[in-house]
């Protein structure tokens, strides 16, 4: 009776090391496209939102414009007037914008929000209160009549800095500058946000709105 003796093929070191060689690049290049589209992915969602934030904001300012008329503009501050000069002006600045009429009075500012209240960012401290990618400072409209505080931003997107920039010629004008970023999420890496930064103008009047 005859034994067959089997034979065994084995994988050479040499083309062990090939198989791995080829096997490590295609993953690194499908790991590389996925994180590449997760990037395109997330970059879209927070171009949406800032859209989309920035959307709500106009209508919101534009429609209060229209609605009550641009009264002034004034420093951050509770105890800071926001009423018209009886001097003659062709423009002012500041971060405080007032609308008024009869006995509705408003404030678009921006503020911090705590467990129980809202904290305005004074001029001093919009450098170390909004300039930080974690910072939390958003946009909001103050009902002084009610004293009732309304967020018009919401959580996805933060404020950096803000300026209203009131004149009047022959109408009263109001143009609204702000720089805006996403908000410091764990799904979104700091790169992103700062990539992601948008300044935005845009202009009002008490009779009509013009879109820069």
């Amino acid at each position: 009776m005859k034994y067959l003796k089997k034979k065994y093929s084995w994988f050479t070191l040499i083309e062990l090391i090939v198989s791995i060689t080829i096997f490590s690049i295609i993953m690194i290049s499908v790991m590389m496209i996925f994180s590449a589209a997760s990037k395109v992915s997330a970059k879209i969602d927070l171009n949406r939102s800032m859209q989309e934030n920035t959307k709500n904001i106009v209508e919101s300012i534009s429609r209060d414009v229209l609605k009550y008329g641009i009264t002034w503009v004034s420093k951050q501050s509770w105890a800071s007037d926001c009423n018209l000069d009886t001097v003659d002006w062709k423009y002012k600045s500041w971060d405080k914008l007032c609308l008024w009429w009869a006995s509705d009075w408003y404030e678009y500012f921006l503020a911090l929000e705590t467990a129980s209240w809202w904290i305005r960012v004074e001029d001093a401290s919009v450098d170390s209160m909004c300039s930080s990618i974690s910072s939390e400072c958003v946009l909001v409209r103050l009902d002084k009549e009610l004293w009732g505080i309304t967020r018009v931003s919401n959580s996805l997107v933060y404020f950096k800095d803000i300026k209203f920039y009131v004149s009047s010629e022959n109408i009263n004008k109001v143009t609204f500058n702000f720089t805006m970023q996403p908000s410091f999420k764990k799904w979104v890496n700091s790169e992103l946000i700062w990539n992601s930064e948008i300044i935005f103008q845009t202009t009002f009047s008490e009779r009509l709105i013009e879109t820069n």
